[in-house]
């Protein structure tokens, strides 16, 4: 499952990691913040980042900087966090590559409460592989040997 940025997505994000772990749902997201409420993996611009950039914007404008005159900037900082007890609960291995390339690994959940339990997992022989919007394979699951591996 990808979970694409938003408000909604935002404020919703504890429900949408519950539901995904109810269902079996391995998701990558965009914030740390779902992580951090317990979905699998995270990969997206770091905000505090980009609160500190933006906080450069205002101070150069309220010194007298034109607004139009300012350069459009990209993120340049993402971070890739890592929820290895949601991976647990999924079944999953993690491969250790992907583990050092991570900037985080959270061990445990750091909402208070605990991950709810799983339903067996499907005896299905397919791969769910995650795609991006161009068409790559970005991540596959494989239901039989519940890992992940990059494409």
């Amino acid at each position: 499952m990808i979970v694409l940025g938003g408000g909604r997505h935002y404020a919703q994000r504890a429900r949408i990691t519950a539901l995904a772990l109810k269902h079996r749902l391995p998701g990558i997201c965009l914030y740390r913040a779902f992580v951090e409420a317990g979905g699998l993996i995270s990969y997206g611009p770091d905000l505090q980042e980009l609160a500190r950039r933006a906080a450069r914007y205002v101070d150069k404008t309220l010194k007298g900087a034109k607004p139009a005159d300012l350069p459009i900037e990209q993120p340049t900082k993402f971070e890739l966090v890592i929820n290895l007890k949601t991976a647990k609960a999924l079944s999953l291995t993690i491969p250790p590559s992907l583990l050092a390339r991570a900037d985080e690994v959270i061990q445990r959940s750091r909402d208070a409460r605990s991950l709810p339990a799983l339903p067996a997992a499907s005896s299905s022989s397919r791969r769910s592989p995650l795609v991006s919007s161009s068409g790559h394979l970005l991540l596959s699951l494989s239901p039989q040997r519940r890992s992940l591996a990059l494409g």
